[in-house]
C-alpha cells in the first residue's frame, strides 16, 4: 500500500501543477474574469499566487496522509486525476481562444452570457445533464468496484482495486464540477 500512497502523491502532484499552469495561462492571456474557481480568485488577490500553492500543497500532504494512515483511501490518485482533467479543460479553453482570437472568443463568451440570462435554472441543469450522468456512472463503477474487491482476497486485487478506484472516483468529481459550473 506505501507504493500506492506514493504514486497517489506523485499523481497529485502531478495534476495540481499542470492545473495550475494552466490556469496562470489562462488568467495572464484572457484575464481573471473567465476563471471559475471563486476561491482561486479571492486567495490569489488578497495573499498572492504563493499562498494558493502553499495551500494546494497542504491539501496534497493531506490526502497522501489519509492514504498512509488509513490504507485504504485513494483520495490522493481521485484528486491528481481530478486536477488533471480540470487542466485538459483549461488547454481546450486556450486552445479555442488561441485558434478563433481572443477578441472574438470575449465577443462569444459575452453573447453565450447574455443568451444564457434569461435560461431557468432548471433548464441550465437539463443542458448539464450528461456531465450528472457521467458522473452518477462514475459512482455505480466505484461502488462496484469495492464490491469485488472486498469479495476477493488478493493484495494485488485491493491495490488495482484503489488505484482504479481513485482514477474513477477523480473522473466522476470532474463530471460534477464541470456539471455545476455557470
Amino acid at each position: 500500500m506505501n507504493s500506492l500512497v506514493f504514486l497517489g502523491i506523485v499523481v497529485s502532484i502531478v495534476g495540481v501543477t499542470s492545473d495550475n499552469l494552466t490556469t496562470n495561462e489562462f488568467i495572464k492571456d484572457i484575464g481573471k474574469e473567465f476563471e471559475s474557481n471563486a476561491n482561486f480568485i479571492k486567495i490569489r488577490e488578497r495573499w498572492g499566487y504563493k499562498a494558493w500553492i502553499g495551500i494546494e500543497a497542504i491539501i496534497v500532504v493531506g490526502f497522501g496522509i489519509c492514504d498512509l494512515i488509513l490504507n485504504e483511501l485513494f483520495f490522493s490518485i481521485a484528486y491528481g486525476v481530478f486536477r488533471g482533467l480540470a487542466a485538459t479543460h483549461n488547454f481546450q479553453i486556450i486552445g479555442e481562444y488561441r485558434t478563433i482570437g481572443i477578441d472574438v472568443f470575449r465577443e462569444n463568451s459575452k453573447r453565450r452570457r447574455q443568451l444564457f440570462q434569461r435560461v431557468s435554472p432548471i433548464n441550465r441543469y437539463k443542458m448539464r445533464l450528461q456531465y450528472f450522468a457521467c458522473f452518477f456512472i462514475c459512482i455505480v463503477a466505484l461502488m462496484l468496484i469495492f464490491l469485488i474487491a472486498y469479495e476477493s482476497m488478493f493484495q494485488i486485487d485491493l491495490f488495482l482495486t484503489f488505484l482504479v478506484a481513485g482514477l474513477i472516483l477523480g473522473i466522476g468529481g470532474f463530471f460534477f464540477t464541470m456539471g455545476i459550473i455557470d
